[in-house]
């Protein structure tokens, strides 16, 4: 009897940044297995590892927000989502903003602020 060759299937990994290729080779080394990077939130991750290790992980440990008096947002492409989020959350919280709006065009995002009922322009370099 002629048996096809087998033909493995990826293992599925749950991780926060399936764009990650740095944790994706280290996984795959680890497990020495190709792996399929399945998107998982942050509640996903912790409840998986809570149920596999059998241990109550705290749902608030984690990073931090740290909000600034900065009075402009930092949009550079090297700086991480989290900084950005930081810089605009941080504006919108001094301008005593209601709403934050980014709308996302072909080429352009702009982000607008709600303040008093108006909302106001904020200049991106975004796109």
């Amino acid at each position: 009897m002629i048996r096809p060759p087998t033909t493995r299937k990826k293992i599925r990994v749950g991780v926060l940044d399936i764009e990650d290729q740095d944790l994706i080779a280290k996984a795959q080394e680890i497990i020495g297995e190709k792996i399929e990077p399945v998107q998982f939130n942050d509640y996903e991750i912790r409840k998986a590892l809570s149920l596999i290790y059998n241990i109550e992980v705290d749902s608030n440990a984690g990073p931090n927000l740290q909000l600034s008096s900065s009075s402009e947002i930092d949009f550079s492409k090297d700086r991480s989502p989290n900084l950005i989020l930081q810089d605009i959350l941080s504006i919108s919280l001094q301008r005593r903003a209601t709403d934050i709006h980014l709308e996302n065009y072909n080429e352009d995002v702009d982000m607008r602020l709600r303040i008093d009922g108006v909302l106001h322009q904020i200049t991106t370099s975004l796109h």
